[in-house]
């Protein structure tokens, strides 16, 4: 694979997003999923407390979830806590401003503060798109398409915005990710 050289600003921006996700941070989060195929459909909703640890994500303990009007098994719960806690690669978005993916990319300042970012790693967990950042280098928004999309999904964008939660710590706040596809002959979102 060919590498990308990192503008300035991208890599201060890096050592930013590094500095500010160490250590340890507990959390609480809730997800919505919702599937619509033709005539049928699928609904999930879960909330649960998790720990970073240097910005990785090292423990899930399940508070609630819901599938369609049904309480999930244990098997469910714990096939979901699994996922979490150990990601297969791709899983999870490979951000052009994490330090160790920020070489997968070829950025361009769009304007101050705003960069665009183009995978050069066209693999799961990678994408193209925007982000904005403040005036002290923190990550405050972003958009892209993936480049592989899920299963069945034939278009697709995902934005989140991200904010400070506690003092010189900022994350992710709000994350919508929606996919356009097909499912036999069904259109499906």
């Amino acid at each position: 694979m060919m590498t990308a050289s990192v503008p300035p600003i991208v890599a201060r921006i890096a050592s930013t997003y590094h500095r500010a996700t160490l250590g340890t941070v507990s959390f609480q989060y809730h997800r919505v999923f919702d599937v619509h195929a033709g005539p049928s459909g699928q609904h999930q909703d879960f909330t649960f407390d998790g720990i970073y640890r240097n910005g990785v994500l090292v423990k899930v303990r399940m508070l609630r979830y819901t599938i369609g009007n049904r309480s999930a098994s244990a098997s469910e719960i714990a096939s979901v806590v699994h996922a979490y806690e150990n990601p297969k690669s791709g899983d999870v978005f490979e951000a052009p401003w994490k330090p160790q993916y920020e070489r997968d990319y070829r950025d361009r300042v769009l304007a101050h503060g705003i960069i665009a970012f183009t995978a050069v790693n066209r693999s799961y967990g990678h994408g193209d798109g925007t982000f904005t950042y403040d005036a002290n280098d923190n990550i405050t928004s972003y958009t892209y398409t993936p480049t592989v999309f899920p299963e069945h999904a034939t278009a697709g964008t995902v934005r989140g915005i991200r904010g400070r939660v506690l003092p010189r710590y900022w994350a992710m706040t709000t994350e919508t990710q929606t996919y356009t596809g097909r499912y036999s002959i069904f259109a499906a979102s």
